[in-house]
């Protein structure tokens, strides 16, 4: 007594899942972001689909990922994102890569008085006396000086301005 022929058909997965980042928020020349900054990753495979997507910082231990991935909690500089796939025959895709420098340290805004000026108690100017301000950053540049006067409205300093000619004590 034969039994009946069987037969199942089954696909052979021998390839890992692709992953890739996109960065999202405040980057400057394209791995220096600001705290804010987050990452998401994408990953793809063709047959089996993925099954876990894991990242980490430098040597840090790895995470599970589900969404975007902060870096808020990093300290000032340079760092790695490390991230791989597992499809769900276990494939795994070799590690993924991108090195970034976080910057966390702001501008310092220096602010000259130019002319008439007398220091006591207070600072004292004449409606002669201008402002220059200038401003250095560590790692990602100064892109723009804000300034108010008064705590009225906010001005983009581009050169030189004058004092307000109105007497009494000012901000």
């Amino acid at each position: 007594n034969a039994e009946k022929t069987r037969s199942r058909n089954f696909t052979v997965d021998i390839t890992s899942p692709k992953s890739s980042h996109l960065i999202v928020g405040i980057v400057y020349k394209g791995n220096i972001i600001a705290p804010s900054t987050k990452f998401k990753l994408s990953s793809t495979d063709n047959l089996s689909g993925v099954r876990t997507t894991y990242y980490s910082y430098d040597s840090r231990g790895r995470n599970v990922y589900g969404y975007p991935a902060g870096v808020s909690y990093l300290k000032d500089g340079d760092h790695t994102l490390n991230y791989y796939s597992v499809d769900r025959v276990k494939n795994e895709e070799a590690k993924n890569t991108f090195s970034f420098y976080l910057d966390k340290i702001p501008p310092v805004v220096t602010t000259t008085i130019e002319g008439d000026q007398h220091f006591g108690a207070y600072k004292y100017v004449s409606p002669r006396t201008k402002i220059k301000m200038t401003a250095t950053d560590n790692k990602a540049g100064v892109e723009s000086i804000t300034y108010s006067i008064d705590y009225k409205g906010e001005n983009t300093y581009s050169t030189l301005f004058a004092v307000p000619d109105k007497k009494g004590l000012h901000y």
